[in-house]
C-alpha cells in the first residue's frame, strides 16, 4: 500500500493504527504517535546506517519478528539514502548529473531491490507494507481544446521510485481532509468545518490524483483502520461471490 498526501494531514498516523507496526522513520515526525515501534526504538537507527546493504539487512530481520505491519515513512528522504548509495557505487559525487541517465537507472534499481524484499515479507511472512510519501502537484494540460487544464496530485518521490510504487502496489491512496464549505447568506462570510480524515481511492471518481486499487472500494473511506478494514472486507467478500457464482458445475 502506498499513502501519500499533503505535510502533517495525518498519514502516519493512520498506518499506525495498523496492527503491530514497525516504521522505518526516514524523516523523524513520529515522535509524536504514541505505541509504536521505530527504528531508533529497535536499535536499528536510520541516521546511523552506513551504507545500502545494512538497510536491507535490517529489513530482512524484520522477517521473524511479531511485526504484522511495515512502514516505509518518508519515500521521498528514502531516496537521499539511495543517492548516496549510488554514489558510493559509481564513485561520483553527484550521479544525477551522470549522462545518458545512469544515475537514475541505478537509483531505480536500488529501490526495486528494496521494495522485492519488502514483497516477501508481504509473500512469504504476511506482513503488510505500507510506503508514506508527501504529495507534489503538477498542472496538466487538458487534450480538450480551450479547456482548462487538470491539477493533478502525484506521490513526491521521483518518477522513477513513483513508478515502481505503482506497479508494485495493490493499493495507492491519497489521503485529505474532508471539509465542508458553508456561505453565510446573510453576510456573504464562508467558514470551514472538518468532517474526518479520508482516503480517495477509485480513480474514476478522482480524476485529479493518482489511484489504484485491486478491489472495489469505495471512492471515499474515513481514514481510521476499522473503516478501512471494514470496506475491505466487503469489497473482498463481493469479488469472492462473484467467483463463486461464475463457477461451473462439473458434468457428471
Amino acid at each position: 500500500m502506498t499513502i501519500y498526501g499533503s505535510v502533517g494531514v495525518g498519514k502516519s498516523t493512520f498506518a499506525a493504527g495498523f496492527p503491530k507496526p514497525f516504521f522505518f522513520d526516514f524523516e523523524g515526525r513520529t515522535m509524536h504517535i504514541k505505541n509504536i515501534v521505530r527504528d531508533c526504538d529497535y536499535g536499528i537507527d536510520i541516521l546511523s546506517l552506513q551504507n545500502w546493504g545494512q538497510l536491507i539487512d535490517a529489513i530482512k530481520e524484520l522477517a521473524t519478528t511479531d511485526f504484522e505491519t511495515i512502514v516505509f515513512d518518508g519515500i521521498t528522504k528514502l531516496q537521499n539514502f539511495v543517492w548516496e548509495e549510488v554514489g558510493r557505487q559509481l564513485n561520483h559525487p553527484n550521479p544525477r548529473t551522470m549522462p545518458y541517465g545512469v544515475g537514475y537507472a541505478r537509483a531505480g534499481e536500488l529501490f526495486a531491490s528494496l521494495m522485492f524484499v519488502a514483497k516477501e515479507l508481504q509473500n512469504k511472512h504476511k506482513k503488510t507494507i505500507i510506503f508514506v510519501d508527501h504529495e507534489k502537484v503538477k498542472e496538466e494540460d487538458s487534450s480538450v481544446v480551450n479547456s482548462q487544464s487538470l491539477t493533478k496530485y502525484y506521490p513526491e518521490c521521483m518518477s522513477g521510485i513513483s513508478r515502481i510504487l505503482v506497479k508494485e502496489s495493490d493499493y495507492i491512496f491519497r489521503l485529505t481532509e474532508d471539509i465542508t464549505i458553508i456561505e453565510d447568506k446573510k453576510t456573504g462570510e464562508t467558514r470551514a468545518i472538518f468532517n474526518n480524515l479520508v482516503l480517495h481511492t477509485d480513480r474514476k471518481c478522482n480524476l485529479e490524483a493518482e489511484l489504484k486499487s485491486s478491489l472495489p472500494l469505495p471512492p471515499k473511506i474515513k481514514a481510521t483502520y476499522a473503516d478501512f478494514r471494514a470496506e475491505y472486507k466487503i469489497a473482498y467478500q463481493k469479488i469472492y461471490e462473484s467467483q463463486k457464482d461464475n463457477r461451473q458445475e462439473p458434468v457428471s
